[in-house]
């Protein structure tokens, strides 16, 4: 309620109304402050103030219930704001996760959106197809021939070790064929190194089309050595059947660049375990046969 005091009213007066100074809005004109300075004395003048008081009671519970929703709405709301942020940027953790343990092949989600993750999500897709090409490139250069494409040194001792170990204590022994071309040398000084490296080549396809069983392996160990790994032919006379096979078709004429180069090559078998039981033991036994 809106309650007009005069100015000559005392304080005194005003504490035997019993009204509550906490609840109530006191809007004090110039004569009512000097009413106050004075004790209590009644002040003459033309001012007056203004009382608005206010019902504390007048809060329903409704209002309480209300205020409350609207807290737990403000929260739900935020907090799935977060989540929706906070959820690529999880998802994009993960992902350099598997790039740090060497999978390069996991894809990045949230690269078609078009907001700042989207920018960053489609910056870590391009940046884990160029790790991975590079991967393959270092592979490539360090466990294949650049020249023929074929498995290097290393990649045929590794794959023979592995064979080697596979074949133990089971029904599986291997062989191996190392061949040697005779003369290369002098392929080389007569008709000049392009000549050579593209002869290396062609031995390589015609080695490689004899290759009929799956785990068999062609390998060009440098120079002008090649090396075969042979899967479950064990028998000598199998062994040798395919030797032969190899070296019938080298035998055959090779043209390069308009020059027939008739080949001859030399070769040597080893069998695991009858002749070693480690890679390079073998490989070198097979080079001394």
């Amino acid at each position: 309620y809106v309650e007009s005091v005069s100015v000559g009213q005392t304080l005194a007066a005003r504490r035997r109304q019993r009204i509550d100074p906490d609840q109530e809005l006191v809007a004090l004109g110039a004569g009512n402050l000097a009413a106050a300075c004075t004790g209590g004395l009644p002040v003459t003048g033309g001012f007056s103030r203004s009382v608005v008081n206010f019902d504390a009671g007048a809060q329903t519970p409704a209002a309480g219930v209300f205020t409350l929703g609207s807290i737990a709405v403000a929260y739900v709301a935020g907090r799935t704001v977060v989540q929706r942020s906070l959820a690529p940027l999880q998802r994009l953790t993960a992902a350099t996760t598997e790039l740090e343990r060497g999978n390069y092949e996991a894809p990045l989600g949230d690269s078609g959106r078009g907001d700042e993750v989207g920018q960053l999500a489609r910056g870590f897709d391009r940046m884990r197809h160029s790790l991975a090409e590079q991967r393959r490139e270092i592979l490539k250069l360090a466990y294949w021939d650049r020249l023929t494409g074929l498995p290097n040194r290393e990649r045929f001792r590794d794959t023979l070790a592995r064979a080697i170990e596979a074949s133990r204590g089971s029904a599986r022994p291997l062989a191996i064929i190392t061949l040697n071309l005779d003369r290369f040398k002098h392929v080389n000084d007569v008709l000049g190194y392009r000549v050579g490296d593209l002869l290396l080549c062609r031995v390589a396809e015609r080695l490689s089309q004899q290759m009929v069983r799956d785990g068999d392996v062609v390998a060009r160990l440098g120079g002008d050595e090649f090396a075969v790994l042979l899967h479950e032919r064990t028998q000598p006379l199998q062994a040798q059947a395919m030797a032969d096979l190899l070296l019938d078709a080298l035998a055959q004429t090779i043209v390069v660049e308009h020059h027939e180069i008739q080949l001859t090559a030399s070769c040597g078998i080893a069998a695991a375990p009858e002749h070693a039981q480690e890679a390079l033991a073998l490989t070198g036994n097979a080079d001394l046969a």
